[in-house]
């Protein structure tokens, strides 16, 4: 595993995940895992837990740099510390979720349809 991350408390969740009946929002968060390999494989894990971190489901996906955040790669190829937040995308099961990492281990989904837009119309991540 190379990282994860909590979905922040404020974030609605990914579309991947329907609220359980009997949940409420706050009764429930995600945790993204993400793994490094050289194939082009579902690299990146999504759990829904409850309160007790029971787990409730699961989904993997193929996540991908969303084109504003290479942007943002500094002469090395790298991210400076202070170049946050950073954009992924990931697809699961065809839907696509645009993905903010902020400073810290948390990650909120975002509906801004510029970066939205822009996600789609990458190649890398099809």
């Amino acid at each position: 595993m190379e990282s994860s991350f909590t979905l922040t408390p404020e974030s609605r969740l990914p579309k991947w995940f329907p609220l359980p009946t009997g949940y409420t929002r706050d009764a429930v968060t995600v945790k993204s895992y993400y793994y490094s390999s050289p194939f082009p494989v579902d690299n990146a894990v999504f759990e829904l837990t409850d309160q007790n971190d029971k787990l409730l489901m699961k989904a993997t996906g193929k996540t991908c740099w969303h084109p504003e955040t290479k942007k943002k790669r500094n002469k090395y190829g790298g991210l400076d510390p202070d170049s946050y937040p950073h954009y992924v995308y990931v697809r699961v099961n065809g839907t696509l979720e645009v993905i903010e990492h902020i400073k810290g281990p948390t990650f909120r989904i975002i509906d801004d349809q510029k970066l939205f837009k822009e996600a789609l119309e990458s190649n890398e991540c099809n």
